[in-house]
């Protein structure tokens, strides 16, 4: 095998990397979605125990997110880090929604704990609290970082034009 310039090779990565990116980020999300069924909203125990599942789960997905967010960066790739953003920011949006319900459902569900149980079920419910509010400053850091990356892109993007549209047989008169 020829030695391919570093362009190339992650010219050659980003396809299969994004399309497994991609497939794992649903699947995840397709199984969490499916263990949620049948869906009882209005039970506050079943709204306690899902979010307390989705919390276990959500560092998987931002752990795709992260590499996403890296591949985009090396390759340059200023749609992904805006999809990264976008994807970040309404998962930092979802995840404050999901902490706020949870923190409600705990404390709606406590009195009915039975006495024995009431330190484990505060262990989880703390456990679950904190998961979700690092997940929560991690999604927001992501979006954030991502943004600002696509905003700098654009800039270097736009400059690159910019110079290189600038004709070369003009002298600059002084």
């Amino acid at each position: 095998m020829t030695n391919l310039p570093q362009r190339d090779s992650l010219r050659r990565l980003r396809g299969p990397a994004y399309l497994f990116l991609a497939v794992t980020f649903l699947f995840q999300l397709a199984d969490f979605l499916v263990s949620l069924l049948p869906p009882q909203i209005g039970s506050a125990a079943w709204r306690f125990a899902s979010i307390g599942l989705g919390a276990n789960m959500v560092g998987n997905l931002l752990l795709v997110l992260l590499l996403a967010y890296a591949l985009a960066l090396w390759s340059n790739d200023r749609g992904v880090l805006a999809t990264v953003s976008i994807v970040a920011g309404l998962a930092t949006l979802a995840l404050l929604a999901c902490l706020a319900t949870f923190a409600l459902d705990a404390i709606q569900l406590r009195p009915a704990i039975a006495a024995r149980a009431k330190q484990g079920f505060d262990r989880a419910a703390v456990m679950t609290t904190v998961k979700l509010f690092v997940d929560t400053v991690i999604a927001a850091i992501f979006a954030i970082s991502s943004l600002r990356s696509t905003l700098a892109l654009r800039r270097d993007t736009t400059k690159r034009q910019t110079v290189v549209g600038l004709p070369v047989s003009r002298v600059s008169q002084a």
